[in-house]
């Protein structure tokens, strides 16, 4: 558990390795096994993907 935010934890982590994909969700890119609709897939996990992260 942190106290920080989500975007401060964001600009820590390699801008070309990670992406936001929703509010509550950051994701590393090379993971991604499929995107569809608005959802990606990571293992046995759907992911939303959020209006503003389109």
């Amino acid at each position: 558990m942190t106290h920080q935010t989500l975007s401060s934890i964001e600009e820590l982590l390699p801008k070309d390795l990670i992406m936001k994909a929703h509010k509550s969700f950051i994701i590393s890119k090379n993971k991604i096994l499929l995107i569809e609709g608005n959802l990606i897939q990571i293992n046995e996990h759907k992911i939303p993907i959020g209006k503003k992260y389109r």
